[in-house]
C-alpha cells in the first residue's frame, strides 16, 4: 500500500495561460485552477490576477495532509522553492476550494487544497494578498477537467431547498430567518451550490479556525441573500464569490437560516 506521500503530481508549466485586455492590464488566469493532486478547483477562471510578490518567498516542499501534520510546518523540509510571482487574489471569499493554516511567527499562512488538503500550493503574508504559486497548480483543460466544486446533497440539499423557498415567500430582511453580519475585511467562508437546486448558494465550510464569519456566528447551510445590499439568492456561488470580491469594505451580507 502506499504511503502518505505517493501522490501523481503531473508537473504544470511554470506559467499557466492568462489572458490580457487590449489596454495591457494585469493578466487573469482564463482557466480554473485546479489542485494537482485531485484535480478539484482551487480558483474560477478570470478570478485571479498575475502579480509580483515581493520579497521573493520561501515554500517548503508541496506533501499532503498527513505528512504536513506530521512536519507541524505546512510542507516538507527538504526541498525549498522560491516564489517571485504568481496568481494574486485580494479576498479568500473568490476561492473555490482552499484551507489556510495557521499564521506562522514569520507572518505567513500557506493555502492548501481544502478538498485533499495537499499543501502549500501558495500562501499569504501578513493579512495581505494570497499567492497561488503557478508551479504548484494546473490549468484546466479537456484533458483534465475540474472537479465539481463542493456542495451539500442528499438530506443537506432537500433542507437547503426549503430553506431557499421560504425565503423566497418572506422575502423580507425583517424576517426571523434572516440576519445579516458586517465584515470589516474577508470572510474566510468557503461558498458552495446545492445538487439540484440552481442559484441558491450556501456557507459549506470555514478558511481558517479563526474565520471571521464562524467567530461572527455564520453557520453551516446558511443561505447568502444579499451582498453589499444586492440580492444574490439566485445568483450562484461563483457570481456571488465574485460579488463578495468587489464589494468595498465594511461590507454587510445578509444570510437566511432555517
Amino acid at each position: 500500500q502506499a504511503g502518505p506521500c505517493a501522490i501523481d503530481l503531473l508537473p504544470p508549466p511554470l506559467i499557466i495561460g492568462a489572458m490580457a485586455d487590449e489596454a495591457g492590464a494585469a493578466r487573469r488566469n482564463d482557466a480554473a485552477l485546479l489542485c494537482p493532486a485531485c484535480s478539484t478547483a482551487i480558483l474560477a477562471a478570470g478570478m485571479a490576477t498575475w502579480a509580483a510578490c515581493e520579497p521573493m518567498e520561501e515554500l517548503p516542499e508541496p506533501q499532503p495532509a498527513q505528512a504536513a501534520a506530521q512536519d507541524g510546518c505546512g510542507g516538507g523540509a527538504g526541498v525549498v522553492e522560491l516564489v517571485s510571482e504568481g496568481w494574486a487574489v485580494s479576498d479568500s471569499s473568490a476561492f473555490a476550494n482552499m484551507a489556510l493554516t495557521r499564521e506562522l511567527p514569520n507572518g505567513i499562512q500557506y493555502i492548501a487544497c481544502g478538498s485533499c488538503e495537499l499543501g502549500p500550493l501558495g500562501f499569504r503574508r501578513s493579512a495581505g494578498l494570497f499567492y497561488l504559486c503557478p508551479s504548484r497548480v494546473v490549468a484546466a483543460s479537456a484533458e483534465r477537467e475540474a472537479r465539481p466544486p463542493p456542495s451539500l446533497s442528499g438530506q443537506g440539499m432537500e433542507q437547503v431547498r426549503a430553506m431557499v423557498l421560504q425565503a423566497e415567500a418572506e422575502r423580507s430582511d425583517a424576517g426571523e430567518h434572516t440576519y445579516s453580519v458586517e465584515f470589516e475585511d474577508n470572510c474566510s467562508m468557503r461558498l458552495g451550490d446545492v445538487e439540484g437546486f440552481e442559484g441558491a448558494t450556501v456557507v459549506i465550510g470555514y478558511l481558517s479556525d479563526d474565520s471571521p464569519a464562524l467567530l461572527k456566528g455564520v453557520a453551516l447551510g446558511d443561505i447568502v441573500l444579499r451582498v453589499a445590499g444586492e440580492s444574490v439568492a439566485s445568483a450562484g456561488w461563483e457570481a456571488v464569490c465574485e460579488r463578495v470580491n468587489a464589494a468595498t469594505r465594511p461590507m454587510e451580507v445578509t444570510f437566511y437560516r432555517a
